[in-house]
């Protein structure tokens, strides 16, 4: 009430509203007389003859109990009523400061039919009387799309109201730019936004109607840049990700990584992720396309991404050493240029005492030009070698004679096949002689003539799988 005693229009509608409900302070305001509780009887709706809704009709399908039968209290007026049983349905009201609608029936339930009785003329009528749209032309207008591809035709529909007889059209961007057809048809061959302008007349009065950035246009996408990221990696690599710097036009984007068995790749911005497989090595390709609602563009280049394998390392079996012997360069890990590591091992050399008497783990790890690392393992036992010279496991090493001048005979009576490996060492354990796979039978002697070694003490390691041997020599 305080709204409309303001100069406010208002629409109202219920069908217990007028008549059965309680009354509130804005009711008296709409000059409706309430005659009747009604029943479940409204079937078709009929517009008044000298008002804004003559020869309308609607048959009738909304809510259907108890229709209250409104009558107006001048100077308010019948709009529409009910056909059979007849008894007012709408009623209008121009009370000089406000203005008012009040229905029993609901709008929703009046069914369309040919014009003038469709709903949305009967709304544009009542925004008129209302005061919420001028009477005479308004300009309106849909297309059947807003966002196009470049090339596209888009079909524009006249939706003015009033007695229109001319449509001046201005399409922004467009072929044709201008038109005087009611619904006309314009090509769009540039991207980008573009206003839409339409004036009509009835020849007395016109209204115009612009819409800003109403058609986008948009081009299939370009080309994304080359995707970055690392491309050289070693066996079962984490997830890695990739970026491009994007193409014109693209709202999303499409990862593909080739071979499909290299893993999968997941995306749908300028970054992307791969799950790389976890047994694959060799090269894999990567590349993206942009993709917008024209289509998808052409794919980048390729990048190519290399998966190495690890390198194979391999530790040969270290002999016995007894725990009162100095530190000795390690030897035996493949390839060559690796490091050494473990208790007792510092800068490539392992320390008998630093160790300690046990058996300690060396561990000889590489990594090749490709940055790929890979290691291998082998023990070694330091024996505290008290009261005897010499320790053995698993068969019998004679060394003869002893002392001798650099030529003597290692005599072997083993208890099975072996393959073994023959190394002798000086006091300051330098290895000075070493053959590796040397396939002995059971029982086997193995000349050795060494000239020129100096006067002194050496030690003589037998090693193989079932056998470790030392034995102190003397050269004279």
């Amino acid at each position: 009430a305080a709204y409309l005693n303001q100069g406010g229009s208002l629409y109202m509608e219920g069908g217990d509203t007028w008549y059965y409900d309680d009354q509130t302070a804005v009711h008296a305001m709409f000059n409706i007389n309430a005659t009747s509780d009604g029943s479940s009887d409204m079937s078709t709706v009929l517009g008044q003859a000298g008002t804004f809704t003559e020869g309308m009709s609607f048959p009738y399908n909304g809510e259907n109990n108890w229709m209250d039968h409104i009558e107006p209290v001048s100077p308010a007026f019948k709009i529409l009523q009910n056909q059979s049983p007849s008894y007012g349905t709408g009623v209008a009201y121009d009370a000089g400061t406000y203005k008012t609608i009040g229905t029993s029936h609901e709008f929703g339930g009046l069914q369309d039919g040919a014009s003038p009785s469709t709903k949305e003329e009967l709304m544009r009528e009542y925004l008129i009387f209302l005061g919420v749209i001028p009477e005479g032309v308004t300009a309106g207008f849909t297309s059947n799309a807003t966002q196009i591809c470049t090339g596209d035709n888009v079909e524009f529909y006249d939706g003015s109201y009033g007695n229109i007889i001319s449509w001046n059209w201005t399409f922004e961007g467009g072929t044709p730019g201008t038109s005087t057809q009611q619904n006309p048809v314009v090509t769009y061959n540039t991207t980008g936004s573009f206003d839409v302008t339409l004036i009509v007349s009835d020849g007395l009065q016109s209204d115009t109607l612009s819409m800003t950035d109403y058609i986008g246009v948009s081009a299939v996408p370009g080309v994304p840049g080359t995707p970055t990221g690392p491309t050289s990696l070693c066996l079962d690599p984490l997830n890695t990700t990739y970026n491009t710097s994007g193409a014109t036009n693209a709202t999303t984007y499409v990862w593909e990584i080739t071979p499909a068995n290299a893993g999968t790749i997941t995306g749908t911005g300028t970054n992307a992720t791969v799950n790389w497989d976890d047994a694959f090595t060799g090269a894999a390709t990567i590349k993206v396309c942009g993709v917008n609602y024209c289509g998808n563009g052409l794919y980048s280049n390729a990048l190519t991404v290399t998966v190495h394998p690890l390198p194979t390392v391999t530790l040969d079996p270290f002999p016995m050493v007894c725990v009162w012997e100095p530190p000795f360069m390690l030897t035996g890990g493949l390839p060559e240029g690796g490091e050494y590591s473990g208790t007792g091992v510092s800068n490539g050399w392992f320390d008998p005492a630093a160790a300690g008497v046990g058996t300690h783990t060396i561990t000889y790890s590489y990594t090749d030009p490709n940055g790929c690392s890979n290691q291998a393992e082998q023990t070694i036992v330091v024996d505290p070698c008290t009261g005897i010279l010499e320790y053995e496991t698993d068969g019998l090493v004679h060394v003869y004679p002893n002392p001798n001048e650099g030529s003597f005979t290692v005599k072997m009576n083993l208890e099975t096949q072996e393959t073994l490996t023959i190394r002798l060492l000086n006091a300051m354990s330098e290895v000075v002689f070493e053959e590796r796979h040397i396939s002995v039978t059971a029982s086997m002697n193995y000349e050795l003539n060494l000239p020129g070694l100096n006067a002194g003490v050496y030690y003589l390691h037998v090693v193989g799988d079932k056998t470790l041997v030392t034995r102190k020599i003397i050269i004279r």
